[in-house]
């Protein structure tokens, strides 16, 4: 009776530890879940305060580039191009100079100079002294300088440089030269400017009427018939040069836009028919034209300096070839022999 009574307070005992047993492991899970809860909580605050104080980091330091001009620069390619939202001028340093390339203007590297597409821009060039000048190239010239501060302002066909400081040579197409001290501006087109070629220099072919060829025929005069046979032969020639010769007078001018492939043929044509004012003014006309390349333009002013070259007026002729070296210093095809036409110039006779 007594082992069965001390049987049961042992089994009441194991119970109840058991029980406490579990219900603390209970404690603890739920503890343990609380914990991580918590971690969870204060792991996402914190991922928020991090994504939002790199918020804050991120505009704090990329305000400031709104207004900073180098930021709105963009060079590519040799051309220079600054966004018209940009608040200052940028600052741009080649070989001593510097440019000052205002909000909206664009530029393009070509060779020692520097062409002003569009906009404005302002020049500080260094003093130099071994003759070298900084050139920049405008719609219609060039403006050389060795050491001074200017302005130039590009629009669509047209412009001007105003100076500061020094002194500029600005170089018209057209073979006008204006100097200009401080204080000074110039505007271009000049008055009555363009490019203008001294078509009067170019040897004029001799006037081709057009002669039918009945009236050639009986214009001859008659001939024996121990001649005839001859004279027919020599009738024969005169009639067809007469007929070519009315085809070429008759034959119309192109007009309108024309292939770099077709002025060359054009032109070749005309020259082997001794034609040369009419290819001048073809090659004129077709280089005033708003579609045409830098390079296509080089090569016409070269083909009209040809013509120039075969005429006796050496004073028309050097000054076209000076203004193509001013104009087309990137003309690799063709520099060294306008470097030799000018030296020919310069030569005293």
């Amino acid at each position: 009776m007594g082992d069965s009574r001390r049987e049961a307070d042992v089994a009441t005992r194991l119970g109840r530890t058991t029980d406490e047993a579990l219900a603390e492991g209970l404690r603890h899970e739920k503890a343990a879940l609380h914990g991580a809860r918590q971690g969870l909580m204060v792991g996402l605050v914190a991922a928020g305060l991090v994504f939002v104080c790199a918020i804050a980091l991120f505009v704090v330091f990329r305000a400031p580039d709104r207004d900073d001009p180098n930021a709105c620069l963009r060079e590519h390619a040799g051309f220079i191009d600054v966004k018209p939202s940009c608040a200052e001028p940028v600052r741009i340093a080649r070989d001593g100079d510097v440019i000052l390339a205002h909000p909206g203007v664009s530029l393009e590297e070509r060779g020692n100079g520097m062409r002003v597409r569009h906009g404005t821009a302002s020049f500080v060039a260094s003093p130099r002294s071994d003759g070298n000048t900084l050139r920049v190239l405008v719609s219609h010239g060039v403006i050389e300088i060795t050491g001074t501060r200017f302005t130039v302002t590009q629009r669509d066909g047209t412009g001007h440089v105003k100076v500061d400081e020094g002194t500029v040579v600005y170089h018209d197409d057209d073979g006008s030269d204006v100097v200009l001290a401080a204080g000074a501006e110039t505007t271009w087109p000049l008055p009555q400017g363009g490019v203008v070629v001294a078509l009067d220099a170019i040897p004029l072919a001799a006037p081709k009427l057009p002669v039918s060829p009945r009236a050639a025929t009986s214009a001859r005069p008659r001939t024996s018939v121990a001649t005839s046979a001859p004279v027919a032969a020599t009738q024969e020639e005169s009639q067809e040069e007469d007929e070519q010769d009315e085809e070429e007078a008759e034959e119309p001018q192109p007009t309108g836009t024309m292939s770099m492939e077709d002025i060359l043929k054009r032109i070749s044509k005309l020259r082997a028919q001794k034609r040369p004012r009419e290819a001048v003014q073809l090659l004129l006309s077709q280089s005033q034209r708003g579609d045409i390349t830098p390079a296509q333009m080089a090569r016409l002013s070269w083909e009209i300096g040809l013509f120039l070259q075969d005429s006796d007026e050496k004073a028309a002729t050097c000054n076209h070839w000076k203004n193509h070296a001013r104009k087309y210093p990137d003309d690799a095809a063709h520099l060294e022999r306008v470097r030799e036409y000018i030296r020919v110039c310069d030569t005293p006779l």
